[in-house]
C-alpha cells in the first residue's frame, strides 16, 4: 500500500466495487447492472450478464465459481458458475445494500442504508437483521473470521465487532470524509478508502488509522487486498 498503479477500465457506467480472488482473477460491478471480469490482474476486462438494470454496489467471491452481488433496492444475487449466470436471493427490501461479504459458503453479511445489517447462515437463502441502533449509511463490511469484522460508512464512521455482528463498537478514523470501502488481511492490518482520495491504513485492528497518499483526489469506491503488499 505504499505505492499504487493505475489500471483503466473502459465501460459506459460507474464502477462501484471490485473483488479479486488472487493476483489474476477478479470482478468489478457498477451502475445499470454492469459486471465485468478479469483473468489477467486487471489488464483486460470482459463483460458478463447479471440480469438486472439496477446498480450493483458490491461483489464478493469465495472461489472462482461461487459469488454474491448486492445493490439497489435490496438486490441480492448469487452465481455458482463464475458469474456466467446469476439468480436472485432473499426478500426484496427498500434499502440499498451497498456491501456484501461471505466468510465461508454458509455465513455472510450485507450492509446498506439506514443502518441496515443483514446476516445469513445458509448461503443467502434467508437473511435476518442485526440491529446496530443507527441510521447511518454503511458502505462496506469485511470479516477476517466468523467473529471479527468491520463496517465503514459515511462521514468517516467505522464500527468493529468481535461477536459475529451481535454487538458493534465505534472506532475513530480521524476523517469526516465518507469511507466507501474497508478491507483487512488479518486481525490487525487493514485499509479504508473514501472520498477526496482518502486512503487510511491500520496495523492495530482499527484502534488507530493513518493516512496513505494516493496522488489522486477522486472518490475511491472500493479496495481489495490479497496480502499486506498487493491490493487494488
Amino acid at each position: 500500500g505504499q505505492s499504487w498503479d493505475t489500471h483503466s477500465i473502459f465501460t459506459y457506467g460507474s464502477i462501484h466495487s471490485v473483488h479479486f480472488l488472487d493476483d489474476q482473477i477478479g470482478w468489478a460491478v457498477g451502475s445499470d447492472g454492469i459486471i465485468i471480469k478479469s483473468t489477467n490482474g486487471g489488464e483486460d476486462w470482459f463483460s458478463q450478464t447479471i440480469g438486472t438494470n439496477y446498480s450493483i454496489l458490491s461483489v464478493c467471491f469465495l472461489n472462482n465459481q461461487i459469488g454474491w452481488a448486492t445493490g439497489e433496492l435490496g438486490t441480492i444475487l448469487k452465481t455458482t458458475n463464475g458469474g456466467e449466470t446469476w439468480f436472485s436471493q432473499g426478500d426484496r427490501r427498500n434499502n440499498h445494500l451497498r456491501s456484501v461479504f461471505f466468510i465461508d459458503n454458509l455465513v455472510g453479511w450485507a450492509v446498506g442504508n439506514c443502518g441496515t445489517i443483514l446476516k445469513t447462515y445458509n448461503s443467502g437463502e434467508y437473511w435476518f437483521s442485526q440491529n446496530i441502533l443507527s441510521s447511518d449509511i454503511f458502505y462496506s463490511i469485511k470479516f477476517v473470521d466468523i467473529q471479527i469484522g468491520w463496517i465503514a460508512g459515511w462521514h468517516g464512521i467505522i464500527y468493529k465487532t468481535t461477536s459475529g455482528g451481535e454487538g458493534w463498537f465505534a472506532q475513530s478514523s480521524n476523517t469526516n470524509y465518507d469511507l466507501n470501502a474497508i478491507d483487512f488481511v488479518n486481525n490487525n492490518i487493514g485499509w479504508a478508502v473514501g472520498n477526496e482520495g482518502t486512503i487510511l491504513k491500520t496495523i492495530d485492528g482499527g484502534t488507530s488509522w493513518f493516512v496513505q497518499q494516493s496522488t489522486i483526489n477522486s472518490n475511491f469506491k472500493s479496495v481489495d487486498f490479497l496480502d499486506d503488499q498487493i491490493g487494488w
